[in-house]
């Protein structure tokens, strides 16, 4: 049986040193993840054609609502155990594991079926051109038994990742990945599937990688073991996890709502912005979870330094990870726009859905950096234990301004240039707001200090 090993001291030892070992396998492992959906995209736009590429874009915005409402939850046990890892409490941290897996099959089954029961009138209500509605709703219904391998997957790794270790959750995705891109390939250019063949792709893919970070659980020594003849869910940890995790779901929830305005209004244009928007999604993405893998990280440190009673750790922490975070959002943002066209290309050679997807890149992808601000002190206010008012902040201001957005400036200027522009509005608004809570959120954590500045907060 495999033992427990711990190589990163997250509370005493070098903060920039641990966050070099500790990030990059966790932006591979993001990386990865986002791989998966762009296989998807990059095969069965180049094999079959632009409506295919519009059917699988056209479901976006509705898998994303479980998948980064899981992501959201599965954030809940990682601060849960990060905290209780910094405190040394390993009779909490083996109750976390239990309770854990046992949400995440819940949440995942859950999931499964809502997506079959609502699939279809969601995406009537987002308006997908009748066309394409076919093989939407079959990629959705197929894809959709990812979920309770998903949710085990995001719990198990958030867990693991807890423990300072982000090289195994990485590795195990990998294999996962790699299947996924040669399964595309097969089952779309070779056995001629289309959407089918790289929704089964993806099911089969995600499944291996769940596997094994479950078998790593399993025959591992120490408080991480996974025991599946004692797995409950302990009342005191589910709350804990539930009351950061669920306001952190909502708020992957209401993104993605407020994004179905924001698809509603592509939809509009036709099938090739359709297209365009989705490939220029893709490259988004690839942007996006390079900097969640900084705001995750911020999480982690922020429970370890927050378990242990460190509040001069705590803004080393943000201080840190929000520098890293602006500074890659430009080079990364700044690369993508320059060579957008020939990236774009990969998805579709079609001139009018390179240009579709050129509108979102200029104007979303060039200010990314201000999504980092927001999602850096949002994550390190989840880290410190609060989850609900950021996450209420973070929904009211991104979700009101988008749909307002869209409401009233587009409806008067029907540009597809223009609709984009909603996204950096509404991260100004929202950070501004975030970075004010963020001081009374830390001032009212380390309100009572010792006299070496420091306390001892619990879980």
């Amino acid at each position: 049986m495999a033992r427990e090993k711990r190589s990163l001291d997250i509370v005493n030892g070098n903060l920039f040193r641990n966050f070099l070992i500790f990030a990059p396998p966790l932006m591979l492992s993001n990386l990865l993840q986002c791989m998966f959906r762009a296989a998807d995209t990059v095969v069965v736009g180049h094999f079959s054609g632009e409506n295919a590429l519009a059917a699988v874009g056209s479901t976006t915005m509705l898998l994303s609502i479980f998948t980064w409402s899981l992501g959201g939850l599965s954030s809940g046990a990682d601060v849960v155990a990060s905290q209780l890892f910094g405190q040394k409490n390993e009779d909490g941290i083996r109750k976390t594991v239990s309770t854990g897996i046992s949400i995440a099959l819940i949440c995942g089954i859950g999931c499964l079926l809502l997506g079959q029961l609502f699939g279809k009138a969601f995406l009537q209500l987002i308006g997908v051109p009748a066309n394409i509605m076919g093989q939407a709703l079959l990629y959705i219904r197929i894809f959709l038994f990812c979920m309770p391998f998903m949710a085990l997957y995001n719990f198990g790794a958030a867990l693991i990742r807890s423990s300072g270790d982000t090289r195994r959750p990485t590795v195990y995705l990998s294999v996962g990945g790699a299947l996924n891109l040669v399964l595309n390939v097969l089952f779309v250019a070779g056995f001629g599937w289309d959407v089918a063949g790289v929704a089964i792709a993806s099911v089969i893919a995600q499944m291996l990688s769940t596997g094994l970070v479950l078998f790593h659980l399993l025959r591992i020594e120490g408080v991480l073991h996974l025991d599946l003849r004692s797995l409950r869910i302990d009342g005191v940890i589910a709350k804990k996890i539930l009351t950061i995790g669920i306001p952190s779901a909502v708020q992957s929830m209401m993104f993605s709502i407020s994004n179905i305005v924001v698809q509603a209004a592509v939809n509009s244009f036709g099938e090739l912005a359709i297209a365009g928007n989705t490939a220029a999604i893709s490259l988004e993405e690839f942007m996006y979870v390079t900097l969640s893998a900084v705001s995750q990280t911020c999480v982690t440190f922020t429970g370890y330094n927050v378990g242990a009673g460190k509040p001069s750790n705590v803004k080393k922490v943000l201080a840190m990870t929000m520098g890293l975070a602006i500074g890659l959002s430009l080079v990364t943002g700044g690369i993508e726009v320059l060579l957008g066209p020939q990236l774009l290309s990969i998805y579709s050679d079609n001139p009018s859905v390179i240009a579709a997807g050129m509108c979102r890149m200029r104007g979303v992808v060039l200010f990314m950096f201000l999504n980092a601000i927001m999602d850096v002190f949002t994550c390190s206010m989840r880290g410190m234990g609060t989850s609900a008012v950021p996450s209420a902040i973070t929904v009211v201001g991104i979700c009101g301004i988008r749909v307002l957005f869209v409401k009233t400036v587009f409806a008067k200027a029907r540009d597809l240039q223009l609709l984009y522009y909603c996204f950096p509005l509404s991260w100004v608004v929202t950070s501004s707001v975030q970075a004010v809570f963020w001081i009374l959120v830390f001032r009212r954590l380390f309100a009572k200090k010792n006299s070496n500045g420091d306390r001892q907060t619990s879980c």
